[in-house]
Parts: structure tokens; sequence; C-alpha cells
């Protein structure tokens, strides 16, 4: 039924809540576990499907809303089960730790100008490696009439 020729996320998401606006509308509420399996029935493609699902169940007040206990929602808008315990703390989980990344990008902005990460050493100014015994190249055999070749172009080259 639906073809995504661009394969943009945003413009899946967008394309499918406005044919069920009730069930990706305002206000959030957690969609049924089968939302998934029925859209591919419908006829979007399942890596669409995924992804949008991905991206909308994955949303800050989509986990607050699971995390509520707010009642699920079929793609009709009708009402179907509450969230499980399981669910209901697999959201708590992820809401926590997004919370979490958040707090911590913020404390990382306002950290004072003059923390800036150092800057890589010139290469001047590194240190030297720790000395260790010269290489010494031996000679070896060309396994190949052109690795022989080449050897004694190189010889010629440096004779000159």
């Amino acid at each position: 039924m639906s073809e995504q020729r661009s394969g943009d996320k945003l413009s899946a998401m967008r394309e499918i809540a406005a044919r069920f606006p009730e069930a990706f509308g305002f206000p959030i509420r957690p969609l049924t576990l089968t939302a998934r399996r029925d859209l591919i029935g419908l006829g979007y493609e399942k890596e669409v499907v995924q992804q949008v699902l991905r991206m909308y169940c994955s949303r800050p007040d989509y986990l607050a809303a699971t995390v509520a206990g707010t009642c699920r929602v079929k793609l009709d808008g009708t009402d179907a089960e509450a969230p499980t315990q399981e669910h209901i703390d697999h959201a708590k989980v992820r809401l926590d730790a997004y919370r979490a990344q958040q707090k911590h990008r913020r404390q990382g902005s306002n950290q004072a100008p003059t923390e800036k990460p150092a800057k890589p050493l010139r290469k001047k100014e590194r240190t030297p490696p720790a000395a260790t015994a010269p290489v010494v190249r031996q000679k070896t055999q060309p396994t190949t009439l052109m690795g022989a070749v080449m050897q004694e172009a190189f010889a010629k080259l440096k004779a000159e």
C-alpha cells in the first residue's frame, strides 16, 4: 500500500501518523503490542515500520505514558489492555537512562570555557620513543622475476 521512496523515517512517521491519528496523536498513549504486525499487514514495509515504531516508542513522553500505566491503544483508537508491570519497569529504566543522559549533557555544556580539552601534541613536542636496538635489514632474494628486475633497477639508481 505504502511505498517509502526516500526511506526517510520522519516522512514515514508523518504518513503513518496522518493515517492513524487516533493512535499516533495527542495525548500520547502506548500502542498495542500487535501494532507492528498490524502495520505490516496493511502493506507497510517491515523495515520502515520497525524504524517508525522504534523512533516513536523511544520518545520520553511515550515512555512516561507507559510508566504512568496509561491504557494501550489500537491503531483505530480504541482502548486495549493496560501495560504489564514488566513493560512499566522496562519503560521506567529507559526513561531514567534518558533523563540521566540529558542531565549529563546539560552539566557538560555548563562547564567553564577555560576547561577545554587539551590539544594533541605537535610532532616536535612529543617525547621520542624509548631507545631500541637498531633494525638490521637483511637482503632477501626476490621470489619472482619482477622482484629481481626491480632490485636491479634500484641498485642502478643508488649507484648513480
